[in-house]
């Protein structure tokens, strides 16, 4: 399974889509009403693996680290994601373990899948951040993959959403 993330008008990312084969992936629009994590743990506590929220996230930790690839669209923000994709990372809690590991001579979870998915981040208005914001959101996405237990991943500074469009049809992680 694939998936891309994105938080691009509706409207605009479709028209924009172009050649991508959409039919690969698994479009998930970041600007649908989606909870926020309260830090409960009754995902790994009392529902190992599912978010306690009902809501189309439920089991996004799941779905997304049991893929093959993961696309996320963003703007980019102070060298972060932009709000509503920093939600929906945040309910991926659920799709690894409680337990701790040593990777890097840091803590990290330990992995409840065995599956590792490529992960590529495309930054829309990369031309618009400054080099401190970009060595943000490369630091960013390496702590990300490592906590997803991705073996490749890749960060795209794009111009605009059209941009970023082109650069999931020339995937090369």
């Amino acid at each position: 399974m694939k998936y891309i993330l994105y938080d691009i008008e509706s409207k605009d990312f479709f028209e924009t889509l172009g050649a991508l084969n959409v039919n690969e992936y698994t479009l998930i629009n970041a600007a649908a009403p989606v909870a926020k994590c309260t830090g409960c743990f009754k995902c790994w506590l009392k529902n190992p693996g599912t978010c306690a929220f009902s809501d189309k996230m439920q089991h996004i930790g799941t779905k997304l680290l049991n893929s093959h690839e993961i696309i996320i669209i963003c703007k980019g923000l102070y060298g972060g994601f932009s709000a509503n994709i920093k939600r929906i990372i945040d309910r991926v809690i659920p799709g690894v373990l409680p337990f701790f590991v040593k990777k890097n001579k840091e803590l990290h979870h330990k992995q409840r899948y065995k599956n590792n998915p490529e992960i590529k981040v495309i930054f829309y208005n990369g031309d618009e951040m400054s080099e401190k914001e970009r060595e943000q959101a490369e630091n960013l996405i390496s702590a990300v993959a490592l906590n997803f237990h991705s073996e490749k991943h890749q960060v795209v500074f794009a111009g605009c959403p059209q941009d970023a469009i082109k650069e999931v049809q020339t995937w090369t992680c």
